[in-house]
């Protein structure tokens, strides 16, 4: 929305610009307190790693980028220049990061390439090019030695991913034609950069939004923050379905059938994405009615086609790796770990008080992340009411590693969008416009 106090005194010459100091309303003062508060907390935090991917420096910078920077933007409310200084700002350092994890050498191994998002995923995609089914396929000679073995709590475990390939057929289904491609071309596809190519796109589409150039400058430096840098460029796959929510809101009323496919991809690379489907069904159906649900056909038609041939092929398979391995059901699991309520707490959350906690946090996550929505009425709320729902999912977890924080902050970047609430909705197509950043209206198509 554009600001009333950054407009021309009646009594300057037209086209004149104001040389009055712009004073700090009272709506800016929760900004300037927050501001502050995350500055404040930054400092205390760790500023030197003591392993690389440390949670505390990778939070510090988070804060400042990603919650103090954008406050001072909003006070100060510059020019759209501000938005072509964000995507250098993010461009840079992940270039940079990606740049280093593809070419240099004498990084630790473990740091490069990370097994997931990178080595277990392209290797699927090899198994099933071969005409061979991933969920059967031995992935010991696959991983390289360094990743045959995790080392958590200085108690070494096989890792699970050489027999388990815990995603949904989408994951290694989305990386075929790519390998296709780089295989003609002579070049090894590299499956991180789906992931960063979809943060670019994102960011591009942040860019053009109709919000005030300070939101749109404040969500991409939040999606390009330092989990985003850290993760992305080391293989962790979280970027992808969260980009692609974003992406699949953003298109939902123009292009459902494609925004379904998306959404597809996303739960097919984290199935946990089902709980952020109720606060976007709601929007849909608040905005155009239930009929327009029918337009998502692409959603369960991929999923089902996707799925069906490796369900026929090996049930069996197919269920232990995506469903019974995610909930700890297998005989090889991942350690625990990471900073979930039974590994922060162990003492107070384990037996039925961790039952209980788990399920009072499943049911708020399907509940708040929809009460949320409805209370924001806003198209650019639904990813933050989808973060909601998969931070509280995943919090009694004993496996919730702060890299899971990657796709919860990518998710709440278009919550700086929904500050700035422009008027009408650009989102709603029943206003019959749509507000641009300065503030003027162009009728809507």
């Amino acid at each position: 929305m554009a600001d009333p106090s950054s407009a021309p005194a009646l009594d300057e010459p037209a086209g004149s610009v104001s040389r009055t100091p712009r004073r700090i309303g009272p709506d800016d003062r929760l900004y300037v307190f927050t501001a502050l508060a995350a500055t404040a907390v930054a400092l205390m935090l760790p500023a030197s790693a003591w392993r690389p991917f440390s949670l505390g420096p990778l939070a510090r910078s988070a804060l400042l980028t990603a919650v103090a920077l954008p406050c001072v933007l909003r006070v100060l409310r510059p020019r759209s220049w501000v938005v072509l200084a964000a995507l250098v700002m993010i461009a840079v350092p992940i270039s940079l990061e990606v740049h280093s994890n593809f070419t240099d050498g004498s990084k630790l191994n473990w740091t490069r390439d990370h097994d997931g998002g990178v080595i277990a995923t392209r290797a699927a995609a090899r198994e099933v090019m071969a005409g061979r089914n991933p969920y059967t396929a031995d992935y010991t000679d696959a991983l390289p030695p360094w990743w045959r073995t995790l080392g958590v709590n200085d108690q070494p475990s096989l890792n699970p991913l050489v027999e388990h390939f815990p995603y949904l057929p989408g994951a290694f289904l989305v990386q075929v034609p790519f390998l296709l491609v780089g295989d003609a071309l002579g070049v090894n596809w590299d499956p991180r950069l789906l992931g960063l190519g979809l943060v670019t796109i994102t960011a591009a589409v942040f860019a053009r939004r109709p919000e005030a150039p300070w939101a749109r400058a404040s969500a991409i430096l939040t999606l390009g923050c330092s989990f985003t840098v850290a993760f992305a460029s080391w293989g962790r796959n979280d970027a992808i379905p969260s980009t692609l929510f974003i992406l699949a809101c953003f298109m939902a009323v123009q292009r459902p059938r494609a925004a379904g496919a998306m959404l597809a991809v996303a739960i097919s690379f984290k199935f946990l994405f089902l709980v952020a489907l109720p606060p976007l069904a709601w929007w849909v159906v608040n905005r155009q009615g239930w009929e327009a649900l029918r337009r998502w056909w692409s959603l369960p038609a991929v999923l089902t086609l996707s799925i069906l041939p490796f369900l026929l092929a090996d049930p069996r398979a197919l269920i232990e790796d995506t469903v019974l391995f995610n909930f700890g059901l297998t005989a090889l699991v991942y350690p625990s770990s990471g900073i979930g309520l039974p590994v922060l707490a162990p003492d107070v959350f384990r037996g039925p008080v961790l039952a209980i906690a788990t399920l009072v946090a499943e049911a708020a996550a399907v509940t708040v992340p929809w009460l949320w929505a409805r209370r924001a009425r806003r198209l650019t709320a639904v990813p933050v009411a989808a973060a909601i729902g998969l931070f509280l999912l995943v919090l009694p977890s004993r496996t919730f590693q702060h890299d899971y924080l990657g796709f919860i902050v990518i998710l709440l970047s278009t919550g700086w969008l929904y500050l700035d609430h422009p008027t009408p909705d650009p989102d709603d197509l029943r206003t019959g416009a749509r507000t641009i950043s300065e503030g003027s209206t162009v009728a809507a198509t």
